[in-house]
């Protein structure tokens, strides 16, 4: 036991995390991609870079803190009437919710630069 968490625990967080590894440069690069486009100044890109990139990273390990809210949420509300639960089930849908919670970051970049903080425009 490490940290007082149990093994399987531990096997939870590390793939969510190596999925977080994998989805965070994702949404990095296209968000480098798109302010070097547009022509923000470099430390403004680093920055957004860098926030953006943790936040996604961040939003792949939130399955794990909420599990609880999580699993009746799924179970109860999208799948009531389980007949039978896959062993990677669980895990799909926690990394399924990484996606989303960066997908949502994402749109929150492009609806912000666009229309608010990051636009050129007064």
């Amino acid at each position: 036991m490490v940290l007082g968490l149990s093994a399987g625990d531990l096997t939870y967080i590390t793939i969510l995390a190596a999925s977080g590894l994998f989805g965070a440069p994702i949404l990095s690069g296209a968000i480098y991609y798109d302010a070097g486009r547009r022509g923000l100044s470099p430390s403004r890109r680093r920055l957004l870079i860098a926030l953006f990139g943790l936040s996604s990273f961040g939003g792949f390990l939130v399955p794990y803190l909420f599990m609880d809210q999580l699993g009746y949420f799924y179970f109860r509300v999208l799948k009531p009437r389980a007949i039978t639960v896959h062993p990677l089930e669980w895990v799909v849908v926690s990394i399924a919710t990484g996606v989303l919670i960066s997908l949502c970051l994402g749109l929150s970049y492009l609806i912000g630069t666009r229309f608010g903080w990051g636009s050129a425009e007064p």
